[in-house]
């Protein structure tokens, strides 16, 4: 039984180890790609509200029927609305894109930590007699397996490979308004990345010997 618990033991270590590592490791990028979105979010959400400048002249329509009301009559002021829109239409397109992709990579960080809490609990122990080890471990390999927390731990980062393209996608959405040449630029990168990235999945699939990996 000595034996067998000291051979679990190092089994255990070696794969709670390699995990905690990759969720760290994935933690901390999760963090840096929620930076960037915050940083893009916090400058661009502000263009979903109406123009400022339509809303400058409905005001001033207002204030001067207050002045005047001979020269701005009721039936102007009524036929000026205080405007509702954005001020570009693409921009609740690219606000949902980021905000998409920033809620997906703090989901990423926040499954990260959990799953080093669940790593946690898993490695802690206080029985010392072997083969109370030994069967605290099978109990607790074989809920690990039965609900799939490797295979969890594995697709999350697939998860924060898609907030990086709803990042891509939203950024080529916000430059194809902005400037033609610029979106061109950044657009034949994005699709030879895309290209790439769906050539490995479906390589991935047709051969079992292929190590591109997805889950």
């Amino acid at each position: 039984w000595r034996y067998i618990a000291g051979e679990f033991g190092k089994l255990d270590a070696r794969e709670t180890k390699a995990c905690k590592e990759d969720m760290d490791t994935l933690i901390v990028v999760a963090g840096l790609f929620s930076a960037v979105f915050a940083t893009f979010n916090v400058e661009f959400y502000k263009q979903l509200q109406p123009s400022s400048e339509g809303m400058s002249v409905y005001l001033l329509a207002k204030i001067a029927h207050h002045l005047n009301e001979t020269l701005v009559t009721p039936d102007i002021v009524e036929g000026l609305r205080p405007p509702s829109q954005p001020s570009s239409p693409s921009t609740p397109v690219v606000n949902a894109f980021w905000f998409s992709g920033l809620v997906l990579s703090l989901m990423t960080a926040a499954g990260a930590m959990s799953i080093k809490q669940w790593l946690r609990d898993y490695s802690a122990t206080t029985v010392h007699l072997p083969h109370h080890y030994c069967r605290l471990r099978f109990f607790r390999r074989s809920a690990f397996s039965s609900y799939k927390v490797y295979e969890i731990a594995a697709s999350l980062p697939y998860v924060l490979q898609c907030a990086l393209t709803l990042f891509l996608i939203g950024l080529a959405c916000f430059l194809w308004e902005l400037n033609t040449f610029v979106f061109g630029a950044v657009l034949i990168p994005l699709v030879v990345w895309l290209a790439l990235y769906a050539a490995m999945i479906i390589i991935s699939l047709m051969d079992p010997a292929c190590p591109y990996t997805f889950p």
